[in-house]
């Protein structure tokens, strides 16, 4: 494992290598390929690894509320996966890149990565049975400080809009359905879809807007450590500046932030 992650590292363009007018040229000619080409026999080990780490039976018989999103592609819907349902099929399909991977074919249905339509997916977190608090941890910056103006840095900020979209559009309908039931405008008391949802939230704005695209398939320990402890110390912060709001009050202004 160790090997081939220090070959795929290897493989990596260095930082000052992807602006580049080439090398962005090569990356197109290589997107403009379809992996129904270039990997006909649609070859991937990650389900194989899925496979020997990940005991799905225990998933399946967990009590806990476990959600996993993929989009189906040829009805352009978001389709939410309860633990029941999961297996290697279902977590492959919601990080299937179409650029990257065939899509996979479950019931018959083909999906790619769920993050297209919902990222994550909220809206289930919303219901009767579910809890009042909920605590997003996002995994791409939100804001950045500077417009990006390079060929690489742009792309790179496109694609955390592109996936940054749907968590907006959820957290926005959240924030307007809570305006409209502190107004009145909305009953709650009685069997519905709508209740008072107290939103909390470890952003990665300010701990990991200093990492590019390119560190996302950087599969090196170190990396992943940093990782570690970038984390832990976010979720530090988050535990002493947030912890006491949990089962009284959201910590994030909803309305201010996305309404």
């Amino acid at each position: 494992t160790l090997f081939r992650s220090a070959i795929w590292n290897a493989a990596q363009p260095p930082d000052w290598m992807k602006d580049n007018p080439f090398w962005r040229a090569g990356e197109t000619l290589a997107l403009s390929m379809s992996p129904y080409e270039f990997n006909p026999l649609n070859h991937n080990p990650l389900k194989r690894v899925l496979k020997a780490a990940v005991d799905f039976g225990a998933v399946q018989a967990t009590d806990i509320k476990l959600f996993v999103a993929a989009t189906a592609v040829r009805q352009a819907r978001a389709r939410i996966f309860t633990a029941s349902e999961i297996n290697a099929d279902v977590l492959m399909a919601s990080a299937c890149l179409p650029h990257l991977f065939q899509a996979v074919e479950i019931e018959g249905e083909p999906y790619w990565d769920g993050g297209y339509l919902t990222n994550p997916p909220l809206w289930p977190l919303t219901g009767e049975d579910t809890p009042d608090d909920v605590l997003l941890v996002t995994l791409n910056p939100m804001t950045r400080e500077e417009t990006p103006r390079s060929a690489a840095d742009i792309m790179d900020r496109l694609n955390e809009i592109v996936f940054n979209a749907p968590l907006v559009a959820e957290l926005r309908a959240i924030a307007i359905a809570g305006e409209m039931i502190g107004q009145g405008q909305i009953d709650v008391g009685g069997q519905g879809p709508y209740r008072h949802v107290r939103m909390h939230a470890i952003e990665a704005d300010r701990w990991l807007s200093d990492l590019s695209l390119r560190t996302k398939f950087n599969t090196e320990w170190s990396f992943l450590n940093d990782l570690k402890t970038r984390g832990r110390a976010a979720a530090d912060e988050w535990l002493d500046s947030c912890l006491g709001a949990v089962g009284r009050h959201a910590s994030v202004d909803m309305q201010a932030r996305f309404g």
